[in-house]
């Protein structure tokens, strides 16, 4: 996973997406398009399942520290 600065966007390898338990944000969702939504303490996030990336709306740390509990992405 790599964060891409310009575009606050963190960048992934194709793959299946999975949640292991031990992933417990505030909300997890995802919608018709299949984009996964989290939402944690610090805001929104998004991960483009067509683009492979996820974008946040929060604090950096706190969702790149969400997103490498998620397994196989």
């Amino acid at each position: 996973m790599v964060y891409n600065a310009a575009e606050n966007s963190f960048e992934t390898n194709p793959g299946i997406i999975q949640y292991p338990a031990t992933l417990k944000p505030t909300s997890l969702q995802s919608d018709a398009a299949g984009n996964i939504l989290i939402r944690s303490k610090s805001g929104l996030g998004v991960f483009s399942a067509k683009m492979k990336r996820y974008y946040s709306a929060g604090d950096v740390s706190e969702f790149q520290a969400t997103l490498q509990k998620v397994a196989d992405i």
